[in-house]
């Protein structure tokens, strides 16, 4: 049985003044988070493993990570009005990728709908954002996973991936787990501020401009099957815009599923590793995915 190692915590350790919970090992960041707020926790805090050996990522696929990869949850109270906390998703998406510009060249940083990360348009990272309703009102629970110094082996994925210690300088390093959970709690802080200041219209902005193959031809996998046509943004409210490959067919926007860009990703593969994504048709006895 897969117990936690190596326990240390500190108070108000970030930016935004929350806790750091941190293991040497831990079956899962995000297990661990779930089972703080069933006992009642509300956060903020942080949970940092230098080793996650179960791991998991949208619908409970696994996350795979090797010592020296970055594996994190952060819980905190949700902000803002309950119906807009999917926008959320890409709030947390720009606060990684922000942390990660100032680690290697941001030229060969992006994002994809609706948040993952990309390194020269392979995936490195992945967002899982999950709510709990609580007797104290909404918490979410961020789960980041981060290649760092592995990736998945070819095959393991239906996408190419990619891992953050390529595109560092051999003469800075690998960045510090607690460096990089500081830089991204200090990005999450400002941009849920502009968030909750300005809307939604300025986090699209900024998501648009880092956003992976606009333009390109993509297929979207759903729960009910598969779509195909060109990458067009994302609208107002954060849902995929797919604009049709033939000027007779409608533009469709879509709430949740799975891109994959048709000249770059695996047409075929097993079902996705390292691929958290929002889910929203979870059954009702689990957290709700935003």
């Amino acid at each position: 049985r897969m117990t936690a190692k190596g326990r240390r915590e500190t108070s108000n350790a970030t930016p935004s003044g929350a806790r750091l919970v941190e293991y040497d090992e831990l079956p899962s960041t995000s297990e661990d988070a779930r089972k703080r707020i069933e006992r009642g926790e509300t956060g903020p805090v942080w949970i940092v493993a230098l080793l996650q050996t179960d791991g998991y990522g949208r619908r409970g696929r696994k996350w795979f990570m090797e010592k020296g990869d970055f594996a994190a949850t952060f819980f905190f109270h949700a902000p803002g009005p309950q119906d807009r906390l999917p926008e959320l998703s890409f709030v947390a998406a720009l606060s990684v990728y922000e942390a990660l510009e100032r680690e290697c060249d941001a030229a060969r940083l992006s994002v994809k709908w609706p948040n993952d990360i990309l390194i020269d348009g392979k995936k490195a990272g992945g967002l899982l954002l999950e709510r709990f309703d609580t007797e104290t009102g909404p918490l979410l629970s961020l789960g980041i996973g981060i290649n760092i110094v592995s990736k998945p082996p070819e095959g393991a994925t239906p996408y190419k991936t990619a891992r953050l210690a390529d595109a560092i300088d051999p003469a800075r390093g690998l960045p510090d787990p607690y460096d990089l959970v500081c830089a991204i709690d200090g990005h999450l802080l400002s941009l849920i501020a502009l968030w909750t200041r300005s809307g939604f219209a300025p986090i699209r902005e900024a998501w648009m401009e880092r956003a992976h193959g606009f333009g390109s031809e993509v297929e979207v996998k759903l729960p009910r099957g598969v779509m195909t046509g060109l990458f067009g943004g994302i609208d107002g409210s954060g849902r995929l815009i797919l604009n049709p490959l033939s000027p007779d067919d409608p533009v469709r926007r879509i709430d949740a599923g799975e891109v994959f860009f048709a000249s770059e990703d695996a047409a075929d593969g097993p079902a996705a590793a390292n691929d958290p994504e929002r889910a929203p048709d979870d059954g009702p006895d689990d957290p709700e995915s935003v």
